[in-house]
């Protein structure tokens, strides 16, 4: 309601959030954004990001190359890619919509937030995220004893459970996406599942693709003139009885990629 943005970044590692507001999502309005985190945490060897306006520029680019940072996208339209920020964004956005119907102050409300997720403990790592990142606890109302403890000896630990926690949830989203459609072979035709607009449209878009490359659970199929759509595999669905040569006759209708 208010017209304001929400960037939200999460270290991949012990789940510490970062949540900035702007009234923008132009990269000239995120770098400098991203240039105050990087000063305060360090550089990450890796980025990953939605495909969003922000991050497809050749500014972003420059900006990261110049930090020495890598940048990964994300499958587009597959959120379960990026699903660690995904799982966060579902109760700050809650917690957020709650303070606005409730006539409350959304922005105090956030930071409230905040503070609660930050000394939480994780269900993947079992530590809150505050620990992990920096070695102890933070400091809350609560009466504690004043301890400094090197985050090390947990570390060991926190890997284990971490790499245990993206198991069950890879195992999870491969049952909800129907792993099986991990056969697609290359040269293959299919169809793209599409957005529904009304009561009447389709799952899949109606043009033929070929499948052209495959990385993993990504999948790349290019049209009959030429263009090219990127999707997980399971928004893909093989079409029978029709061969690649044919791709060529069928007139594009979804040129969205």
């Amino acid at each position: 309601p208010t017209g304001e943005y929400l960037l939200c970044v999460t270290d991949e590692y012990s789940r510490y959030p970062v949540v900035h507001v702007t009234r923008s999502t132009s990269a000239e309005t995120v770098m400098p954004i991203m240039e105050s985190i990087f000063a305060m945490f360090g550089y990450p060897e890796t980025i990953k990001s939605d495909n969003g306006p922000p991050f497809q520029s050749n500014a972003w680019s420059q900006f990261l190359q110049s930090c020495g940072v890598r940048h990964r996208k994300i499958t587009p339209l597959w959120p379960m890619a990026n699903a660690q920020v995904e799982n966060f964004n579902k109760p700050m956005m809650k917690a957020v919509r709650s303070a606005i119907i409730q006539h409350r102050n959304w922005r105090r409300e956030l930071q409230q937030f905040l503070r609660n997720y930050r000394s939480t403990p994780h269900s993947s790592t079992l530590f809150t995220p505050h620990r992990l990142l920096f070695g102890r606890e933070p400091r809350t109302k609560l009466p504690e004893l004043p301890t400094l403890q090197s985050v090390h000896p947990e570390d060991e630990v926190v890997r284990r459970q971490d790499a245990r926690a993206k198991a069950r949830m890879k195992e999870y989203s491969d049952e909800r996406a129907h792993a099986s459609h991990a056969n697609l072979q290359m040269g293959e035709v299919v169809l793209v599942q599409q957005p529904r607009v009304n009561k009447l449209s389709t799952p899949f878009a109606p043009t033929p693709l070929i499948v052209s490359a495959m990385k993993g659970p990504m999948v790349t199929a290019v049209r009959g003139d030429g263009s090219t759509v990127t999707r997980n595999v399971s928004k893909f669905r093989r079409v029978r009885g029709l061969s690649p040569d044919e791709i060529a006759r069928h007139h594009p209708e979804d040129t969205a990629a």
